[in-house]
Protein backbone atom coordinates (compact mmCIF):
# COMPACT_ATOMS: atom_id res chain seq x y z
CA UNK A 1 0.00 0.00 0.00
CA UNK A 2 1.33 3.43 -0.88
CA UNK A 3 0.36 6.75 0.59
CA UNK A 4 0.97 10.33 -0.40
CA UNK A 5 0.49 12.88 2.37
CA UNK A 6 -0.67 16.18 0.91
CA UNK A 7 -0.13 19.19 3.15
CA UNK A 8 -2.26 22.16 2.13
CA UNK A 9 -0.16 25.29 2.62
CA UNK A 10 -1.14 27.67 -0.16
CA UNK A 11 -3.30 30.26 1.56
CA UNK A 12 -2.66 33.91 2.34
CA UNK A 13 -2.73 33.55 6.11
CA UNK A 14 -4.80 36.73 6.33
CA UNK A 15 -5.78 36.36 9.98
CA UNK A 16 -2.24 35.75 11.21
CA UNK A 17 -0.32 38.04 8.84
CA UNK A 18 -0.42 41.00 11.27
CA UNK A 19 1.67 38.82 13.61
CA UNK A 20 3.99 36.97 11.20
CA UNK A 21 4.19 39.43 8.29
CA UNK A 22 4.85 37.94 4.86
CA UNK A 23 6.13 34.61 6.22
CA UNK A 24 3.98 31.67 5.01
CA UNK A 25 1.98 30.22 7.92
CA UNK A 26 3.74 26.87 7.66
CA UNK A 27 7.09 28.67 8.21
CA UNK A 28 5.87 30.82 11.12
CA UNK A 29 8.07 30.44 14.18
CA UNK A 30 6.49 28.43 17.01
CA UNK A 31 8.60 27.86 20.13
CA UNK A 32 11.77 28.63 18.17
CA UNK A 33 11.10 26.44 15.12
CA UNK A 34 9.14 26.93 11.92
CA UNK A 35 5.73 25.27 12.22
CA UNK A 36 6.69 22.96 9.33
CA UNK A 37 9.32 21.33 11.55
CA UNK A 38 6.75 20.67 14.29
CA UNK A 39 4.42 19.32 11.59
CA UNK A 40 7.08 16.88 10.35
CA UNK A 41 7.84 15.76 13.91
CA UNK A 42 4.11 15.14 14.34
CA UNK A 43 4.00 12.96 11.20
CA UNK A 44 7.20 11.10 12.19
CA UNK A 45 5.69 10.33 15.61
CA UNK A 46 2.83 8.44 13.95
CA UNK A 47 5.38 5.70 13.14
CA UNK A 48 3.39 4.70 10.07
CA UNK A 49 4.07 1.16 8.95
CA UNK A 50 3.49 1.99 5.28
CA UNK A 51 5.57 3.77 2.66
CA UNK A 52 4.61 7.40 2.27
CA UNK A 53 5.72 10.53 0.50
CA UNK A 54 5.07 14.09 1.70
CA UNK A 55 3.86 16.68 -0.79
CA UNK A 56 3.18 20.31 0.08
CA UNK A 57 0.62 22.16 -2.00
CA UNK A 58 1.70 25.80 -2.12
CA UNK A 59 0.66 29.01 -3.78
CA UNK A 60 1.32 32.15 -1.74
CA UNK A 61 4.89 31.87 -0.42
CA UNK A 62 5.80 28.92 -2.66
CA UNK A 63 9.44 29.92 -3.20
CA UNK A 64 10.03 30.55 0.52
CA UNK A 65 8.60 27.14 1.42
CA UNK A 66 10.46 25.34 -1.37
CA UNK A 67 13.75 27.09 -0.53
CA UNK A 68 13.36 26.22 3.16
CA UNK A 69 12.70 22.54 2.37
CA UNK A 70 15.75 22.46 0.05
CA UNK A 71 17.98 24.19 2.60
CA UNK A 72 16.94 21.71 5.32
CA UNK A 73 17.23 18.78 2.86
CA UNK A 74 13.70 17.64 3.69
CA UNK A 75 12.48 14.81 1.49
CA UNK A 76 9.40 16.81 0.48
CA UNK A 77 8.05 17.75 -2.91
CA UNK A 78 6.56 21.27 -3.15
CA UNK A 79 3.86 21.58 -5.80
CA UNK A 80 2.84 25.09 -6.77
CA UNK A 81 -0.64 26.28 -7.68
CA UNK A 82 -0.27 29.01 -10.29
CA UNK A 83 -3.33 30.68 -8.76
CA UNK A 84 -5.21 29.83 -5.59
CA UNK A 85 -7.43 26.86 -6.37
CA UNK A 86 -9.17 26.27 -3.04
CA UNK A 87 -9.04 23.01 -1.12
CA UNK A 88 -10.35 20.61 -3.76
CA UNK A 89 -8.48 22.37 -6.57
CA UNK A 90 -5.21 22.15 -4.62
CA UNK A 91 -5.73 18.42 -4.01
CA UNK A 92 -6.57 17.82 -7.68
CA UNK A 93 -3.53 19.86 -8.76
CA UNK A 94 -1.20 17.70 -6.65
CA UNK A 95 -2.89 14.37 -7.49
CA UNK A 96 -2.85 15.08 -11.24
CA UNK A 97 0.94 14.75 -11.32
CA UNK A 98 1.54 12.56 -8.25
CA UNK A 99 -0.53 9.39 -8.49
CA UNK A 100 -1.07 7.21 -5.46
CA UNK A 101 -3.48 4.50 -4.41
CA UNK A 102 -4.15 6.55 -1.28
CA UNK A 103 -3.90 10.16 -0.17
CA UNK A 104 -4.00 11.72 3.26
CA UNK A 105 -4.82 15.43 3.04
CA UNK A 106 -3.84 17.64 5.97
CA UNK A 107 -4.27 21.34 6.62
CA UNK A 108 -0.78 22.78 6.97
CA UNK A 109 -1.74 24.82 10.01
CA UNK A 110 -3.30 22.12 12.20
CA UNK A 111 -1.86 19.44 14.47
CA UNK A 112 -4.17 17.13 16.41
CA UNK A 113 -4.08 13.81 18.26
CA UNK A 114 -5.10 10.68 16.39
CA UNK A 115 -3.85 7.10 16.14
CA UNK A 116 -3.07 7.09 12.42
CA UNK A 117 -1.78 3.49 12.40
CA UNK A 118 -5.08 2.28 13.87
CA UNK A 119 -7.03 4.42 11.41
CA UNK A 120 -5.05 3.06 8.43
CA UNK A 121 -5.34 -0.55 9.64
CA UNK A 122 -9.09 -0.08 9.78
CA UNK A 123 -9.07 1.50 6.32
CA UNK A 124 -6.95 -1.28 4.81
CA UNK A 125 -9.23 -3.97 6.24
CA UNK A 126 -12.47 -2.56 4.87
CA UNK A 127 -14.30 -4.59 2.23
CA UNK A 128 -15.33 -1.71 0.01
CA UNK A 129 -13.26 0.79 -1.88
CA UNK A 130 -14.53 3.77 0.08
CA UNK A 131 -12.78 7.03 0.90
CA UNK A 132 -11.79 7.64 4.48
CA UNK A 133 -12.47 10.99 6.06
CA UNK A 134 -10.94 11.99 9.40
CA UNK A 135 -12.41 15.01 11.14
CA UNK A 136 -11.25 16.82 14.26
CA UNK A 137 -13.84 18.61 16.34
CA UNK A 138 -13.00 22.24 16.95
CA UNK A 139 -14.52 23.84 20.02
CA UNK A 140 -14.10 27.38 18.67
CA UNK A 141 -14.29 28.93 15.26
CA UNK A 142 -12.01 31.96 15.34
CA UNK A 143 -12.54 34.45 12.54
Amino acid sequence: MSLKIIILAGGKGSRISPVIGDVPKILASVAGKPFLEWFLIWIKNWKLDINFEILISTCIGHSKIKDYCSKKKFNIKCIKEEKQLGTFGAIANVASTNYSENYLVLNGDTIFQANFNKIFDSYRNQDKDLPLLILKECSENVR
